[in-house]
């Protein structure tokens, strides 16, 4: 009886211990998938893109009536105008030629082809490269945040002319559009567009305008 009862207790000992140890190990596994999860479940910026391209007036049909008027009536000074092109950085995906080489581009006397032309202008910041690395993973979505002056732009306009370029980027990679939203990121004294892929459950990116009053009195000086 009492050697039954000794096997009954070091049997009972052995499968706490065991239950004890599995129990850690989960958590510890669980712990250690969280941690993988957060690491590559965030937002990643592919390119940055200047929306005006210099030497085009190609954003004029984004101005504000009561800026157009004004400017209607009287010349623009250097200080007023808003820069329309920057050198956008440089990132790991920018392997095509750089805006700035568009605006050498030979627009025909041909007005179909001039029209062309300078529709491959007005969206040559929307590159099929963003859709091809949505196409490649369905577990990705893509959001494309827009940056401009408001005072100066209608930026309901600007955005349907963001979502038309989206548009040409589903599908250019025969992707879902509704996979790419588009949004609004505040102030920038220069016009320009960041797209972004971000995995299922990740946080949206974060945005980061300009200071108006930094960037004002900086181009002041």
């Amino acid at each position: 009886m009492k050697l039954r009862t000794s096997l009954t207790f070091v049997t009972f000992t052995f499968l706490l211990f065991f239950a004890t140890c599995a129990r850690r190990e989960a958590v510890n596994t669980s712990s250690a998938a969280g941690a993988l999860t957060s690491n590559t479940m965030a937002a990643r910026m592919l390119e940055r893109r200047a929306l005006g391209v210099a030497g085009f007036h190609n954003l004029n049909e984004y101005l504000r009536p009561d800026v157009r008027q004004r400017l209607d009536k009287e010349p623009v000074s250097q200080d007023e105008e808003p820069a329309l092109a920057d050198e956008p950085e440089k990132s790991e995906h920018d392997d095509e030629p750089p805006v700035e080489q568009v605006e050498n581009a030979d627009l025909d006397d041909d007005p179909e082809t001039r029209a062309r032309n300078l529709d491959k202008i007005r969206f040559a910041w929307a590159k099929k490269k963003f859709g091809d690395v949505l196409a490649a993973d369905p577990n990705l979505t893509g959001t494309i945040v827009v940056y401009a002056d408001e005072n100066f732009y209608d930026i309901n306009k600007l955005l349907m002319f963001i979502d038309d370029g989206r548009d040409r980027i589903a599908a250019g990679s025969d992707v879902d559009a509704n996979r790419i939203q588009v949004l609004f990121g505040g102030y920038r004294g220069v016009p320009q567009v960041e797209m972004w892929v971000v995995p299922v459950g990740a946080d949206p990116p974060e945005m980061k305008p300009e200071d108006r009053e930094t960037a004002t009195s900086s181009s002041a000086n």
